[in-house]
């Protein structure tokens, strides 16, 4: 045979051998049969935090008018929360913004509406320069309802809501977490015994995103004069986890 044949005979079989070798073992990882599976869990934990929303809103003919009472309520307002309790540091700006609200043109009227001239507030409606001052406290859920008494009295014009949390939020997630891993493999294991296999390796883990269901509760705001203390309960926080996860099963 010719020499030069023969080599390229050699190089030809060279370049197929690897191929020819991941062919063979591509069927053989693929007759492994894997099952997957979706585990889910939560964990329940009484809230430890709260965070009340409220808010001032004044208005003024001008915008320095409408931002210097702004700031005097907004003071007095932080003043009476922490004299019940609550540190300086646990008292945000959550918003704050300025607007001008024309008022609106008048319109002929059977009765003639009775509008003082000048007012920046009519029939609950604000004109002129608008400030908007949302403050966010941060307490414990037993102390929600004081806050928001203290701060009415001092001068807020709005409780936006009150939204429960955990301190120590990633824990109870990985206790979900964990929850969620065995029910996906109790999943498993009554899949692969219904099949008349059983589990083997774990082939792939994937973890899903923490989900987080705090109750949010918008406090009705009691008539100062009778001094009744507002009273607000809170729920549970719910935690949630996801896992998905293939395993092999064995004949």
């Amino acid at each position: 045979m010719n020499v030069r044949l023969m080599g390229s005979l050699c190089l030809m079989l060279a370049a197929a051998l690897p191929a020819a070798a991941a062919a063979s073992a591509a069927p053989a990882q693929e007759r492994t049969p894997t099952i997957s599976v979706t585990g889910t869990a939560s964990a329940v934990r009484e809230p430890d935090i709260a965070r009340t929303s409220l808010s001032v809103e004044t208005s003024g003919e001008t915008a320095s008018e409408a931002t210097q009472q702004n700031a005097a309520i907004a003071a007095r307002v932080r003043s009476a929360v922490e004299g019940r309790g609550i540190p300086a540091s646990a008292i945000v700006t959550h918003y704050y913004s300025l607007r001008y609200n024309p008022r609106p043109e008048p319109t002929p009227q059977t009765v003639p509406m009775r509008r003082p001239a000048g007012a920046t507030v009519v029939n609950g409606e604000r004109y002129g320069y608008v400030v908007s001052h949302t403050l966010e406290i941060t307490s414990s859920p037993n102390k929600v309802g004081a806050v928001i008494d203290a701060a009415i009295a001092a001068g807020a014009t709005s409780v936006g809501g009150v939204v429960y949390d955990l301190s120590n939020r990633h824990g109870a997630y990985l206790e979900a977490l964990r929850q969620a891993v065995a029910d996906a493999k109790s999943q498993a294991l009554a899949a692969a015994a219904a099949s008349g296999a059983r589990l083997g390796a774990t082939r792939r883990i994937v973890v899903g995103g923490e989900r987080v269901l705090a109750p949010m509760q918008a406090p009705s705001m009691r008539a100062l004069a009778a001094q009744v203390p507002t009273e607000v309960t809170p729920g549970e926080v719910r935690i949630f986890a996801n896992v998905s996860i293939t395993y092999e099963l064995v004949r």
